[in-house]
């Protein structure tokens, strides 16, 4: 017994009484098929022999399950030798394609002879579609999983590419073939093949005829079926049932009652449209039937069987003398199959609405573990299924009760214990882990979680519904959002080993360790085991909470927290004295454009006079390694933030240069999800209903992500040797609209009808688009591919970079803004700053959000789903 509830061998199983069934299915329909394909088989034959020269069939090789090839069986649709001249693959209006090979291909009906291969079992109905050897051998080790399955007639990627020559354009149609649409028509059947089932199989079998009779939206149509059409059926089946029931009664040839079974028919009619009437069969929206819906009708259906029955029963004798008395069992009999008919009709609805919502197959589904099946986790499953938006597939449930475990729970599968919750999601490429068992304890609660932070995926716990009435937990308005599928480019990768080796051992200070930059700094430095780091920053609560989340999930690391502010001379001097740390990371910054703009002299003394005394105190005391971070911003600044830290650029430089140690600076743009970019400040904007505003509707930023800039920074951090200045390869700017439209997207709202996009004009010190190098600047990638390193031409003396920040910081203190202007503007060319701008007011925000400009670009969709049919 408790080998049978093993998981692993559970799946096993599974799949061979899945493959069994599979088979069974395929030549049983063939065989079924073959009355209605004989003569189809023929007609085409000779249409084909007929039109053209050559054989009737053309046997194209492909590479069946197992690598092995086989012959594929076709209808020829093209002139003989047209293979021999051009490729492989057709394209848009071939002309190599013969006027009925046309008219067979667009029909599908070419693909008929491949029943021949499905008997002998090289094909199945369904499965990934079979390539030829030449395009077999590009497949990656992940897409070579494929052939672990016998190819199919019919497929996801199929349907998806149901016109696949329209797609094949254009003088390079092969290269879009291998490089676009191959790598996708795979994914598709990857995705598919991976919960390959009986249901999976039977429900695409469905959606290729749905789509070959040229009705896709025929589930759609069908699951929103008005009462009046409801009414309209039943109408017609109950007219039909008192036949049926009598001819099951008396057999197919009954003359003698033919009065009988009209008198019964119209009183029977009456008798159920009235009942249902009353218990409002027909004032109900059946997509959302449920148990209750069905005990109504059950119970409706039932009583009108009684009174009929009653009635027909009672008044048998009185009919019979009129030679209008029926059988007394039809009304039971007719009771059965109107229970049947009626029911029928309301749950079908409600099973083709749901039945669409669930196969419906959208790109990039996250594919979602429910740790609990009971009640929370079917209304889960249910949630998911009905918002295809979401865009989530339920893969599989956990849960701890054996006697689920094996089980199927809304057709998902149990596939073990919360236990084996870590070999689910390795072995199913889970993503997100969503936690549904809101009476759980305490204590299982904690292991449950521990085992979920084993893992890769996103964990996320559902409150329980008492929970949310008493008020113990409530649901944030603000949209979740995933910041890796708005930029949509490759994770980034680095020699974690030569970071790792960096650190491990090492005192380290982070400054400005409560930001966003800082603490995730933290995070991934506390992973490369340094013996000791010192978190530093203004403010007490960050630094509170970054320790404490540190030291829950590093408790073997020694951490220290420090409030203190990098303005004080003394204190920084103190601290590096006292701690002695062999690597600093300087993140401790005031970035906040506008407001640096009104306030001068914040800006300098924080991140010019801040930048300072770390370098100093550095130096001092034999810090081995300094890394700024710095911005984009600095390039070519127009900013009293930009200038501010290109300053600071400057001391790194120059601090390099005197004490020859590997002093650098990281440059980088924005960051998303950081407290005070544009993703917190949109969200929070979609959920008051809107508008969002943004400044300009050409406005473009570079932009990374939190996690992806700091483990840039730290691969930088190993690279550089002394006085560099890095710049992490941020991809293609991204439009500050574009991404409001993503976010809108994703909060599941359609259009700017709903949540308005308004446009305040450009703030003092922005700028329209961001620049990545001065123009005296020259620049090479280093060995990793997303880091470049930065030398200029021009120099400034040390002398009097130092001379000149003195100054610049004796005038911020003297709160002459104008004065520090012109200082910046001594130490970098070119640089025109504006002069110290005042805070908008909430009243002028007003005012200038009402300069709406119209948006003449086309939008293009955020992972928009790529195919609607059923899977």
């Amino acid at each position: 017994m408790q080998n049978s509830l093993n998981p692993a061998n559970y799946e096993r199983t599974a799949a061979r009484d899945d493959a069994r069934w599979i088979r069974f299915f395929d030549l049983l329909i063939c065989v079924s098929a073959v009355p209605v394909l004989g003569p189809l088989f023929l007609v085409l034959a000779l249409a084909v022999k007929l039109t053209s020269k050559g054989p009737v069939f053309y046997k194209a090789s492909r590479v069946g399950r197992g690598g092995s090839p086989f012959a594929l069986y076709k209808f020829r649709s093209m002139y003989v030798g047209a293979d021999r001249q051009g490729g492989l693959i057709t394209i848009h209006n071939d002309p190599r394609v013969t006027p009925v090979g046309r008219l067979l291909r667009r029909l599908k009906l070419d693909e008929l002879p491949q029943v021949i291969n499905i008997f002998r079992g090289e094909m199945s109905l369904v499965g990934p579609r079979p390539e030829d050897p030449q395009y077999v051998k590009l497949y990656t080790d992940e897409q070579r999983q494929l052939l672990a399955f016998r190819p199919g007639l019919t497929s996801v990627a199929s349907l998806y590419y149901n016109q696949e020559e329209a797609f094949l354009t254009g003088p390079d149609w092969e290269t879009l073939y291998k490089e676009q649409i191959l790598p996708h028509k795979l994914a598709l059947d990857l995705a598919y093949m991976r919960q390959y089932t009986v249901q999976s199989y039977l429900s695409l079998l469905f959606a290729t005829l749905v789509t070959l009779f040229g009705r896709p939206t025929l589930l759609q149509d069908l699951s929103e079926l008005r009462n009046r059409h409801v009414f309209a059926l039943d109408f017609l089946l109950l007219l039909v049932s008192p036949l049926i029931a009598l001819s099951l009664r008396a057999g197919w040839w009954f003359p003698e009652l033919g009065q009988s079974l009209v008198l019964y028919t119209c009183v029977a009619l009456a008798v159920k449209l009235i009942i249902f009437h009353k218990f409002g069969l027909y004032n109900r929206y059946w997509r959302y039937a449920d148990i209750y819906d069905l005990a109504v009708t059950t119970l409706a259906i039932g009583l009108a069987t009684v009174v009929l029955t009653l009635v027909f029963v009672r008044l048998y004798d009185f009919l019979n003398h009129w030679d209008l008395a029926i059988y007394r069992t039809v009304p039971l009999i007719d009771g059965i199959l109107t229970g049947l008919a009626v029911t029928g009709v309301r749950l079908g609805v409600r099973f083709l609405y749901d039945w669409g919502r669930q196969h419906q197959l959208v790109n990039g589904s996250c594919k979602v573990l429910v740790v609990g099946a009971g009640v929370a986790g079917t209304m889960v499953v249910r949630e998911i299924r009905s918002n295809p938006k979401l865009d989530m597939v339920v893969t599989a449930f956990v849960d701890d009760d054996p006697a689920k475990i094996g089980m199927r729970v809304q057709g998902v599968p149990v596939l073990g214990s919360c236990e084996q919750l870590v070999r689910v999601v390795e072995q199913h490429q889970i993503q997100r882990i969503i936690i549904a068992i809101p009476s759980i304890t305490r204590a299982r609660g904690q292991q449950i979680d521990e085992l979920c932070k084993a893992t890769s995926a996103q964990i996320y716990s559902l409150p329980g519904m008492y929970e949310l009435i008493a008020g113990y937990k409530t649901i944030n308005p603000v949209p979740m959002v995933n910041v890796n599928q708005l930029l949509n480019r490759e994770h980034v990768v680095i020699d974690k080993a030569e970071v790792s080796g960096s650190l491990c051992g090492r005192t380290v200070l982070v400054t400005g360790a409560g930001g966003s930059i800082g603490s995730e700094l933290c995070r991934q430095i506390a992973q490369c085991q340094p013996s000791h780091i010192v978190l530093l920053g203004h403010g007490e609560n960050s630094i509170f909470e970054v320790g404490l989340e540190l030291r829950s999930t590093f408790p073997a690391l020694t951490i220290t927290q420090i409030v203190a502010d990098v303005r004080n001379n003394k204190r920084m001097q103190q601290l590096v004295e006292q701690y002695r740390p062999e690597i600093i990371f300087h993140a401790a910054a005031h970035k906040h454009v506008p407001l640096m703009q009104a306030s001068v002299e914040e800006a300098i003394t924080n991140n010019v006079l801040g930048t300072q005394n770390m370098l100093r105190a550095a130096e001092a005391y034999g810090v081995e390694r300094f890394v700024l971070i710095s911005t984009d911003k600095a390039i070519n600044p127009t900013s009293m933030m930009g200038a501010s830290k290109r300053v600071a650029e400057l001391l790194v430089q120059a601090a390099a240069r005197r004490s020859g140690r590997p002093y650098m600076v990281v440059r980088f743009g924005n960051v998303l999800g950081s407290r005070g970019s544009v993703i917190p400040i949109f969200q929070r904007q979609i959920a008051a209903g809107g508008p969002i505003t943004i400044t300009h509707p050409e406005m473009t930023r570079y932009f990374m992500t939190i996690p992806e800039a700091v483990q840039l920074v730290l691969q930088a951090s190993v690279l550089g040797k002394g006085s560099e200045i890095f710049m992490l390869d941020m991809g293609e700017p991204v439009r500050i609209l574009d991404l409001a439209k993503g976010l809108i997207q994703m909060a599941g709202r359609q259009d700017r009808q709903e949540i308005g996009i308004v446009f305040s004009g450009i703030r003092p010190g922005e700028k329209l688009q961001e620049e990545l190098f001065l123009a005296t600047e020259e620049y090479k990638r280093t060995k990793h591919q997303k880091i470049f390193v930065v030398t200029e031409s021009l120099s400034v003396a040390d002398e009097k970079i130092e001379e000149v920040v003195t100054q610049m910081i004796e005038l911020a203190h003297q709160l002459r803004p104008d004065g520090v202007v012109a200082q910046i503007e001594k130490l970098i060319p070119g640089c025109k700053l504006p002069g110290a701008a005042p805070v908008l007011t909430s009243r002028q925000e007003v005012v200038n959000d009402q300069m709406e400009i119209p948006d003449a670009r086309p939008h293009l969709p955020i992972n928009a789903p790529l195919w609607a049919h059923s899977t």
